[in-house]
């Protein structure tokens, strides 16, 4: 049972570091995604310009972008957190 706890605990941890990995490369990619359609919708105007509709509508998605992002990375740091700490637990029974 030791033996099974200590292999978990590593594959969450491997596991959480590489899901923190894709969730930033993710993200970078749905801003980057964002950034490519402000910069298509403002060329699209004859005034190059974009209306305040629609700068606030890039505005606010951009932040909920950067909301989501840290909430879960959040979420990831603490499950990692956690098996640090069951690790040194387990370690102090030993």
């Amino acid at each position: 049972l030791v033996l099974y706890l200590r292999r978990f605990r590593k594959r969450v941890s491997v596991e959480s570091k590489e899901a923190l990995l894709i969730l930033d490369r993710e993200f970078k990619i749905l801003n980057k995604t964002l950034e490519e359609q402000k910069l298509i919708l403002t060329n699209a105007h004859r005034t190059k310009k974009l209306s305040s509709f629609e700068e606030e509508m890039f505005s606010s998605l951009s932040i909920s972008l950067k909301n989501a992002q840290t909430r879960v990375q959040k979420e990831v740091v603490d499950v990692e957190k956690l098996v640090q700490k069951g690790e040194k637990k387990q370690s102090n029974f030993n």
